[in-house]
């Protein structure tokens, strides 16, 4: 076959061609290679919800009519308009709320976060956005704080699960002041209420020129580090954070970035190439490649494969990292678990059967958790206590809320019957619903016996304490024989009339004993003057009248659960202080003895004495209303009143 030599192009004329040609079929190979590193992505969604705080001025802040605006809002709305997507914005003065808002799911992504290794473990976090200095604030004219070194023992002003707080507390000589804010930061800096305030350097500027701060406080010493600031999304959620790099990517490339942030913080900064720069190296490199061929084409295709695959690399080994932490972190928890004295359970709220049990618990039940897990109380328990817990449970997931046990019996296998105080309370999952129940039961049994022996020993040291009382009652009766039965007459009314009232328990029965010896003091007093059948004499009445005196002094050390002593020595005043001893008034008189004089006025003047008859119950009860509010308390006077008028009460023996 012939060759038509003018049909074909020289071979110096072809090579230009030929050098395109393979150009193009190692760009496509290039292509091909790369797709096929790429991950899976599934359509971006139309609409992501981002959280954000709003007290991090100009980062993120709200204006006059209270929406969100600043940087991070500019460039997040960039970044996702850029991977076809739309936002929606939730945020909170509160750094700790913005972070329940992603780890709740209520929030796809944070906008605006800094990087830390402790937060490397919670969150994953997308190519830098910003970078910041990190610096210590104090007050103009202060000297001696100039940098981490000087700061041990004094005490900083720390925004609350920032990331500078979370920095310092790595040095426990260092006090933290937790704030809300950064603007409540300067303001106890300024207030004195702290030694200095660490925090982000362009956001101190920024607060101190709109609070008017300038001159008020300054930047010392060095740095203590510089910050990178990221997108962050929860941990694992590898697709979204791919998204979100890729958004950042092209907003570098597009010029966009640069707008924002010199319309924030005031000037340009380094980033990734405009599309016109990017459209000029396409023809340097074209020329390039004409010029150097196959050469070029092979290096490049070499450079990139070796770039994705060192980004694949990265990528493995953070989530490694990642993974460690996480397995790290809950061999911590379950160590902390199955160390914890008390018994601790998780029941699957479907349908309450148990999926964790701890040591105690085992330990407590006679039983191990294998034969424990995927079981439910109808396995180990008697059926009316296994409907008890069952019933207990509902209620928790019912109302979403702890419910606290105080006591409840448990029938275990090897300790016999128990006496628990178990807590119950249920663990939601991100719709809000109950997923798992928490239970943590300690057994109180020893603690509950205790205070059974304890009431034991206290009632009978109550009965002693009235063997006592009424010995030394008899003893009384016996030296004044006419006014035999006088105290325990004088008791008896004393406690109806404090039933009347509707005093505690307690203190009616310390108002029985009080009654029954309140004359103790009589035994100091010579018989002859005690029975005396004529009128005493002014002398002979100052002896009678020492008696309420003399009766404390033999009751202030007797151990009693009541104020018997101060009881016996009040006795006998009044509440315009007319009585005896100390002329008390009103309120300073216990109610005891105000209830006492009552009872032991109407019992004396309605029984016979030595040196007069009985004036009668009726004569007493007029003395008693004639007086009330003047020298008887108003109300216990109306109480007595009502026992003998309304109600037929009765003076024993009177």
């Amino acid at each position: 076959m012939m060759i038509n030599k003018n049909n074909c192009l020289p071979l110096r004329g072809q090579f230009p061609l030929l050098v395109l040609a393979v150009i193009a079929v190692f760009w496509l190979v290039n292509e091909n290679a790369l797709a096929s590193t790429k991950d899976v992505r599934p359509q971006v969604a139309r609409e992501f919800v981002v959280a954000s705080s709003d007290n991090f001025p100009p980062v993120n802040m709200l204006d006059k009519d209270g929406n969100l605006t600043g940087f991070g809002r500019d460039l997040s709305t960039a970044v996702i308009r850029a991977i076809g997507g739309q936002t929606n914005y939730i945020h909170s003065p509160v750094w700790s709320e913005v972070l329940d808002y992603l780890n709740l799911g209520k929030a796809d992504f944070i906008h605006d976060t800094g990087y830390s290794k402790e937060r490397d473990i919670v969150l994953d976090f997308s190519d830098p956005i910003l970078e910041m200095k990190e610096v210590i604030i104090v007050r103009a004219g202060q000297y001696n704080i100039t940098g981490i070194e000087s700061l041990k023992g004094k005490t900083v002003a720390c925004v609350n699960q920032h990331i500078t707080h979370l920095y310092l507390m790595q040095f426990p000589a260092i006090r933290c002041r937790i704030v809300r804010t950064p603007a409540e930061g300067l303001y106890s800096l300024i207030a004195g209420d702290v030694d200095a305030f660490a925090y982000p350097e362009p956001i101190v500027t920024y607060l101190s020129q709109e609070l008017r701060f300038g001159d008020k406080i300054k930047v010392t010493g060095e740095p203590l580090r510089t910050l990178k600031w990221s997108m962050a999304v929860r941990v694992g959620d590898k697709v979204l954070l791919s998204l979100l790099n890729e958004g950042i990517r092209k907003v570098r490339q597009s010029g966009e970035y640069e707008r924002i942030y010199a319309k924030w913080f005031g000037k340009k900064i380094l980033s990734g190439y405009s599309q016109k720069e990017i459209r000029i190296f396409g023809l340097i490199a074209i020329s390039v490649s004409l010029a150097f061929g196959i050469s070029i084409g092979l290096f490049i295709l070499y450079w990139r494969l070796r770039n994705r695959r060192n980004e694949l690399l990265k990528i493995i080994t953070e989530r490694k990292q990642a993974e460690d932490a996480l397995r790290r972190m809950n061999t911590l928890l379950d160590s902390v678990v199955e160390n914890i004295p008390n018994m601790i359970f998780l029941k699957d709220a479907g349908n309450l059967r148990f999926v964790r049990f701890n040591r105690a618990g085992e330990d407590l039940l006679g039983h191990s958790r294998e034969d424990l897990l995927g079981k439910s109380d109808y396995d180990f328990f008697p059926k009316e206590q296994a409907d008890f817990f069952t019933e207990k449970d509902r209620d928790v997931l019912r109302g979403k809320e702890l419910v606290d046990i105080p006591e409840e019996p448990l029938q275990t296998r090897n300790k016999g019957k128990r006496t628990m105080h178990t807590k119950k309370v249920p663990i939601l999952n991100a719709k809000g619903e109950p997923e798992y129940l928490l239970g943590i039961s300690e057994d109180i049994t020893e603690r509950k016996q205790a205070e059974r022996r304890l009431q034991d020993t206290l009632e009978s040291l109550r009965k002693a304490v009235g063997t006592t009382i009424q010995v030394i009652s008899s003893t009384v009766e016996a030296r004044d024989p006419y006014t035999s039965g006088h105290q325990i007459r004088s008791a008896d009314l004393a406690r109806a009339i404090a039933m009347e009232m509707g005093l505690p328990q307690d203190k009616i029965n310390g108002i029985r004993m009080a009654g029954s010896i309140h004359d103790i003091g009589k035994i100091s007093i010579p018989a002859e003057i005690l029975s005396k059948p004529t009128k005493l004499s002014d002398l002979e009445f100052s002896l009678i009248k020492e008696h309420a005196r003399r009766g404390y002094e033999m009751l202030k050390d007797l151990e009693s659960p009541w104020p018997l002593a101060e009881i016996v020595y009040q006795h006998h005043e009044r509440m315009d202080g007319s009585g005896y001893p100390r002329n008390l008034i009103g309120d300073d008189i216990l109610i005891e003895a105000r209830i006492l004089s009552v009872a032991d006025v109407v019992e004396a003047m309605a029984s016979h004495r030595p040196y007069r008859a009985g004036l009668g119950i009726e004569a007493a009860l007029n003395e008693i209303e004639k007086n009330s509010d003047i020298i008887y308390d108003k109300t216990v006077a109306e109480a007595c009143l009502r026992l003998f008028r309304e109600k037929g009460f009765k003076l024993e023996g009177a």
